[in-house]
């Protein structure tokens, strides 16, 4: 104990004892598992000292609090009983419907350092930490959350450390975590890059900024539903390392079910935030698709893949075999008839050359070749088969296949030419977003046999309690599955709305509305990742899967899985009586599956950083 003591609070003593730890062996574990927070707090003190305290400077205190009236008392005596008293508290409380406006009155008439704003409807915890700010009157910002509490000096230490460097910006100082299963305490070496990539976090309850930056930099951004904290953090610390404070700041728990950690979708949050700090790429890129039948409808992964490059900076031009039959919108320049590929080729001076489908390669093959670039290749499942991958494979002007993970094996990552790759979805249309119809069930796609869209009508007769709607994207060999289809619905008494050609913008607006998306499947060709499961999975839509190798390598938790018609309808039937939180639990899990493995702009950099090497020096 004495050899951490000049590093711990002064009265660590009275919070061991008064429960922050319980029991010696828990604090030596402790140690002993914090042992390198504690080197670093030893070297950076060793590097600034701690420097007399400042007791006039004033430190504005930011608390966003909704519903938690029974255990926000521990984190206010916490700001109480700092050893600095220069300090205002602003309470914002997010439209809290318990006693917490009554006891936040009481509390502020208690201490006149306390004030207390109040959000009449509730706007998130940016919106309200931002309504303090908006209020603050002090140099500096500190945080503090609800459910969480201080250690007795540690504003003392902040404003020491303020008044003795005046170019210090911002700061971070240790943090004692409270698990269920292990405490640690932390104190990382802090680099920006480390930050970005989510490799080390400054947790707000330990980091502080002076308010000038606000002013400079921005608040809080109200859009994002989570890890906002992250946001401010990025931009604040981007252009002012943060100055280490070799003190104890706070004391986190963790486990509450109120917390907004376990309540919203981290993934969606998580990709806006990454995508605001992408790196700019090191030189100009071209790359030419060359592809069946661009734009179709219903290859919406391919718009999704165009889109991305393009909002990435890379210029794309795209080769089409033959014109879509349902058109959608083209987004990037084309040319339909692979004759003509020599001759753009020529006219555009691609680095790369893309080619989707491992059927297409092995069909153009000389005229690939011909073009003397590299060549990389996007396999799908109803091309895939282990023949073919391999004469692909053998041919080395093909520099990459790009391969759906499962179709490869357990855990695979790359392997020589072979690279694990998603199925890419359009972030800027699929995402989450409230007002969800848990009784509408959606199934869009190509009309084909291969997709055993009669299962969905005959599902839609056993389950009226639902709206079911079925969007097809018509094709040159449908034809006989549409009149089949819309006989079955008009034998069944039309269960079923049935919608075809439908553009991408209405599309999605469907898909975010649905609560269900149930897709069919028809076994005749390997199961790969079926951009619309993705989709579904984007904005929330809980979507049910036919049993079968690759199905639950895809949707994982986030999906629910079916043998036949009748067990579909028995998902459904229980799904009337999920309660909102199963909905929302269901909900999390496929939003942050989706944004974790299939949102564009970031699924696309390995791939760029690919195409980089390959295009050579610039």
């Amino acid at each position: 104990m004495e050899r951490w003591g000049p590093l711990l609070p002064a009265d660590w003593e009275s919070w061991t004892a008064a429960g922050a730890l319980r029991g010696r062996w828990r604090t030596l574990r402790l140690y002993w598992k914090s042992r390198a927070a504690f080197a670093e707090m030893r070297r950076v003190r060793g590097l600034v000292g701690l420097p007399a305290a400042n007791p006039q400077l004033r430190i504005s205190i930011v608390m966003p609090t909704r519903n938690r009236s029974h255990m926000i008392g521990e984190a206010v005596r916490s700001v109480q009983a700092q050893s600095h008293a220069a300090w205002e508290l602003l309470i914002v409380d997010d439209a809290s419907t318990d006693d917490t406006p009554a006891l936040l009155a009481e509390l502020a008439a208690a201490d006149p350092r306390i004030r207390c704003l109040r959000q009449e409807t509730s706007a998130g915890v940016s919106a309200a930490r931002n309504l303090a700010l908006a209020s603050a009157t002090g140099e500096v910002v500190a945080y503090l959350d609800d459910d969480n509490a201080w250690f007795p000096d540690y504003l003392e230490a902040l404003a020491a450390m303020y008044d003795a460097h005046p170019q210090a910006q911002c700061a971070h100082a240790a943090q004692l975590w409270l698990w269920t299963a292990r405490d640690e305490v932390t104190f990382p070496r802090f680099t920006w890059e480390d930050l970005r990539i989510g490799r080390l976090s400054l947790d707000m309850n330990c980091f502080s900024h002076r308010l000038a930056l606000v002013a400079a930099l921005g608040a809080f951004d109200p859009q994002l539903k989570r890890y906002s904290d992250w946001d401010l953090t990025l931009r604040y610390t981007r252009s002012h390392e943060p100055m280490a404070v070799p003190r104890m700041a706070v004391r986190y728990r963790a486990g509450d079910h109120t917390r907004i950690t376990n309540q919203v979708p981290s993934g969606e949050s998580a990709f806006r935030i990454e995508c605001k700090f992408l790196p700019p790429l090191p030189r100009p890129l071209r790359v030419m698709l060359v592809v069946y039948d661009y734009p179709q409808l219903s290859e919406s992964y391919i718009h999704a893949e165009i889109r991305a490059l393009q909002s990435r900076g890379v210029s794309v031009e795209v080769v089409s075999w033959a014109e879509p039959i349902s058109r959608g919108v083209a987004t990037a320049p084309v040319t339909v008839g692979l004759e003509h590929l020599q001759q753009r080729a020529a006219a555009f001076r691609p680095h790369v050359v893309h080619v989707h489908w491992i059927t297409s390669v092995l069909k153009q093959r000389t005229r690939l070749q011909a073009l003397g670039l590299p060549v990389t290749v996007k396999a799908h499942g109803f091309d895939h088969s282990a023949k073919d991958l391999d004469r692909v494979l053998a041919l080395p002007w093909v520099r990459r296949v790009h391969l759906f993970p499962h179709l490869h094996g357990p855990g695979f990552v790359r392997k020589g030419k072979l690279v694990a790759s998603h199925a890419l979805v359009d972030t800027s249309r699929y995402y989450p977003e409230p007002g969800k119809d848990g009784r509408l069930v959606l199934r869009c796609g190509a009309c084909l046999p291969t997709k055993e869209l009669d299962l969905f009508i005959r599902v839609a007769a056993l389950r009226p309690e639902y709206r079911f709607r079925l969007v097809l994207s018509t094709n040159a060999s449908g034809a006989q599955t549409r009149a089949e289809l819309l006989a079955l619905n008009e034998q069944l008494g039309q269960p079923v709305e049935i919608l075809e050609d439908v553009q991408y913008p209405e599309m999605a607006a469907m898909m975010r509305k649905a609560g269900v998306y149930l897709h069919t499947f028809g076994y005749s060709q390997p199961f790969g990742e079926p951009i619309s499961i993705a989709e579904a999975m984007a904005c929330g839509t809980v979507p049910l899967l036919r049993e079968g190798q690759g199905a639950r390598e895809y949707g994982g938790s986030a999906a629910m899985y079916y043998n036949g018609a009748e067990e579909v309808s028995r998902l459904l039937k229980d799904m009337l009586d999920w309660p909102e939180q199963r909905w929302n639990e269901q909900r999390t899990r496929a939003v942050d599956r989706a944004y974790r493995h299939h949102a564009d702009l970031t699924q696309i950099e390995p791939m760029l950083q690919d195409w980089l090497s390959l295009a050579g020096p610039p």
